[in-house]
């Protein structure tokens, strides 16, 4: 394959890159990859193209924006015969499809044509309705010299395009006997909402709609937030006097018939088929951002597309104050449970969940917020939050500053600018704030009822024996999935922990300046603990088990343990027997649990074991009641400095947090328990796939979005779509999972291509280290840096842990640690809640510690001012 060789189909033009092919060739060659209808088409590759110019001089390109001399140039190309080489090649290739006498539609494929940054729609030529050959060459002809008219030039200097830079590939194809056709924007591109489908159509060709002739028929989808499935929302009848009709070497614009112009176009039938296709065709080329504007084609039998390109001048949806300032992304707080690169599957799910979730506490109160927003993006595969949205939707409601909401998530991102609130706005949010406290009472008195039974339900769904026909586990997936989706109060106790916690601190701040964090985490220290730190004491209780059980002792110092544990302990071993029991508490979790691609500790328990092992080495116990003797300096303090009649309001401050905590970690727990039996339905429709030659592997299933796997199993993407969407998306995880990403940038509006990142280093003297202080204490020890809970086998008591961020996975590690450092992290961060319980002196939010501090250096880690100071370095 050459870059002078026409292309006769589309695999060939799928390898030859869009660099020879031109971006509408390219994303059509994608879409038949991936199992979408697409018509047979042949491509002349740039390199045809390149050839034609060199047969005449151009001019300067400085002289190329005089419009004259463009015009010159221009009408100098359409004189200029093509090669004819390229009219050989042309003509056999006719011949040998048997399209001589075949109308033919003739296409622009620009290689900056189409693209994620430049569209050039309506700029370069396209001809439809050529037939023979020698009309071919002309329209081949008009379409290479189209890139060189004054418009065309003038777009490219405005976008920064170089006028050497790629060339014009040609997309030839069959014209299709249509009855309808149109556009279809996978986003509504004028409100800008991404949760919508936009289908515009109209009888005959699509041209009467691009060019403004008729309005056409518009329909409205919505993508449902609880299934990711659509819904037809509304549909209009347009103005439809004037279609476009084939004519003999063109087309024309005609009056349409009178019971055409007043009769749909497609029925709701038809919308719902067309929109699966089209949301198919936009998350098959990015489903990180499916915003695609399709043409397609109804031919009678069935819907053809005809052309994708990337929206790339979306309507921004956010909120009126926020407009002129930027959007703040950031993953300060994502980046402790989801550290890694996301599948498609669990991106599918998490976006959904994230704005459910952090619209719950507002829909309490009945706040509007804005349709459609989005809170969650996914960039370089990892998942970040629209700090912007999130600042000014809790200032706009209960008046919390986006400095305070940047202390409770953690991260080092910007604030929003804010106006002073009025009076009469700061008396509604003291309004709206009174009825949260009420209605948030009101659910939490009702929450450990709530979380009983949704913990019920996973382990029924997990307990069932699973169906081997594919629309009945479908069916079970899309069940798990709505009831997932519709746990009002388990959203409402996964993002409203902060309240009290939040005011405790500030009631401490008010009379000790500057010490609330560190002294509220000392009264927080040896509360009733939370399932997460239950769950480190349950192991450390096992390692005591193991040490009075001479076979477990024996096969966990084993370094090989060849055997399985079921196979080397028998079933009366008093270890096995509490092993088991744990694995029925907490056999859901996993280490870094959110990933649906990762196997739960029931599946794959080694960690554990490593874990228990560890435990086996030292008294877990004593160094408990030694931490909890560590918080008594910090509660003399507040005796001493805080008036009587403030404690017992401090009091009952420390018990809602406690409360509201350790509903947090439960509300986290009762959801990853949801995820097993959901994680067993997809693996068990995977096995299948398997088994039919569609999959290498049952896990490759979390390669594919919800919307897909319901495509599939409904016939609506082919088996080899499937497997290819799958095989690619595997590739480009693994080459995610190396790249170092931003912990927050900034995006302007304007379309700017590139966002603009923020710089997020502590502050330091290359000694001294300021974070936030969110356990208590002081300790020395020696620096133990790990980057994963795995590696912690490797951390010896006493040691200080040194991490990026923590999940609850790494709890465990938290008893052997004399100290905890992390790199990113807040107030209610999982390491911040987990640390004040097992009051260990603990610092977070430091950017950049990671590089700064080595295994081996020693350091103080003072809780109470916030500050890790290094005393020696590792020679």
């Amino acid at each position: 394959m050459t870059n002078h060789t026409i292309l006769t189909d589309w695999t060939e033009t799928l390898k030859a890159g869009v660099s020879m092919v031109g971006g509408k060739g390219w994303h059509l060659a994608r879409l038949a990859h991936y199992g979408l209808p697409v018509p047979e088409a042949i491509i002349l590759p740039v390199g045809m193209e390149q050839s034609w110019l060199t047969q005449i001089d151009r001019p300067a390109e400085q002289a190329l924006t005089e419009q004259s001399v463009s015009h010159s140039y221009h009408e100098a190309l359409l004189n200029q015969p093509l090669p004819a080489d390229v009219v050989t090649d042309l003509t056999h290739t006719l011949k040998q499809k048997n399209w001589r006498q075949l109308p033919l539609a003739v296409r622009s494929s620009a290689t900056s044509e189409d693209g994620t940054k430049t569209s050039f729609a309506g700029i370069h030529l396209s001809r439809l309705n050529i037939t023979g050959i020698q009309a071919l060459l002309e329209a081949v002809r008009e379409v290479w010299a189209s890139r060189w008219l004054p418009e065309a030039i003038a777009y490219r200097r405005h976008i920064g395009v170089a006028e050497d830079e790629g060339g014009m590939a040609v997309v030839i194809m069959p014209m299709l006997p249509t009855i309808s056709s149109g556009i279809a924007f996978t986003c509504d591109p004028l409100s800008g909402r991404d949760d919508r489908l936009i289908i515009h159509a109209n009888w005959g060709l699509g041209e009467s709609l691009v060019s403004g002739h008729a309005e056409g028929d518009e329909a409205t989808l919505t993508i449902d937030p609880l299934d990711d499935t659509l819904r037809l929302s509304s549909y209009e009848i347009g103005n439809k006097n004037r279609i476009s009709v084939p004519l003999d070497h063109g087309t024309e614009i005609i009056p349409s018939p009178d019971e055409q112009a007043k009769q749909r176009v497609l029925s709701d039938e038809d919308v719902m088929q067309l929109g699966r296709l089209v949301r198919n065709a936009a998350v098959a080329l990015d489903f990180s951002r499916p915003a695609y504007d399709l043409e397609w084609a109804w031919d009678g039998e069935r819907f053809l597309l005809l052309q994708a390109r990337p929206v790339t001048a979306q309507v921004r949806n956010t909120y009126p104050s926020l407009l002129g300032q930027p959007d703040i992304w950031s993953r300060g707080n994502t980046c402790e449970v989801l550290p890694d690169p996301m599948s498609a599957y669990d991106w599918s799910v998490s976006r959904r969940l994230v704005n459910l979730m952090l619209e719950e506490n507002h829909k309490l109160i009945g706040y509007p917020t804005q349709p459609g927003v989005q809170r969650a993006g996914l960039f370089h595969g990892r998942l970040y939050l629209n700090l912007s949205v999130l600042q000014w939707e809790s200032y706009a409601a209960f008046g919390v500053t986006p400095k305070a909401l940047n202390d409770l998530l953690g991260g080092h991102q910007p604030e929003i600018m804010i106006a002073p609130a009025s009076l009469r706005d700061k008396l509604a949010k003291m309004k709206r704030l009174l009825h949260f406290v009420l209605a948030s009472n009101k659910r939490r008195r009702h929450a450990d009822k709530e979380l009983q039974r949704i913990r019920e339900q996973a382990k029924a769904w997990r307990c069932e024996t699973l169906a081997q026909s594919e629309p009945r586990l479908l069916k079970k997936l899309l069940e798990q999935i709505r009831f997932t989706s519709s746990l009002e109060t388990l959203f409402f106790l996964q993002v409203s922990s902060g309240g009290n916690l939040s005011l405790l601190v500030d009631t401490i701040n008010k009379y000790l300046p500057g010490e609330g964090h560190a002294l509220g985490a000392a009264l927080l220290a040896g509360g009733d603990p939370s399932v997460t730190a239950q769950q480190a004491y349950d192991l450390a209780a096992l390692a005591e088990t193991a040490k009075q059980d001479a076979d477990a002792n024996a096969w966990l110092n084993d370094p090989k343990r060849n055997k399985e544990w079921q196979t080397a302990l028998a079933e009366e071993s008093p270890f096995r027997i509490a092993f088991e029991q744990f694995l029925e508490r907490y056999g859901h979790r996993t280490v870094y649990e959110s990933y649906f691609r990762h196997p739960r500790w029931r599946e794959s328990p080694a960690y554990l074991f490593d874990i228990i092992q560890g435990f086996m080495q030292q008294d877990i116990n004593r160094l408990r009641q030694q931490r909890l003797k560590g918080t008594e300096f910090a509660l003399k303090r507040i005796k001493h400095h805080l008036p009587w009649w403030i404690r017992p309001l401090i009091q009952n401050l420390k018990k809602a947090a406690i409360r509201d905590n350790n509903h947090r970690e439960a509300a986290r727990s009762a959801l990853v328990a949801l995820m097993e039996p959901q994680r067993n339905v997809l693996l068990t429709i995977g096995a299948i796939w398997k088994r039919q030659g569609v999959l290498n592997q049952a896990d490759e299933i979390f390669n594919l979005t919800i919307s897909e796997i319901v495509d599939a199993i409904e016939d609506v993407i082919p088996s080899q779509g499937v497997s290819m969407r799958v095989s690619e998306r595997k590739r480009h995880l693994e080459k995610l999972q190396v790249i170092n990403v931003e912990e927050v940038f900034l995006h302007h509006e304007g379309n700017q291509p590139t966002p603009q990142p923020v710089q997020t280093t502590s502050k330091t003297n290359g000694k001294l280290f300021h974070g936030m202080a969110v356990g208590t204490g002081k300790a020395c020890g020696a620096v133990r840096v790990l980057h994963s809970p795995d590696e912690g086998i490797y951390l010896k008591p006493g040691e200080v842990l040194v991490a990026p961020s923590t999940d609850p996975s790494w709890t465990p590690l938290f008893l052997k640690a004399e100290a905890l450092v992390l790199e990113t992290g807040g107030y209610l961060s999982h390491g911040a809640i987990v640390a004040r319980e097992f009051g260990i002196p603990a610092v977070v939010n430091l950017p950049g510690i990671l590089s700064q501090l080595q295994t081996g250096d020693r350091v103080e880690v003072d809780g109470l001012r916030g500050q890790v100071k290094r005393i020696t370095e590792n020679s």
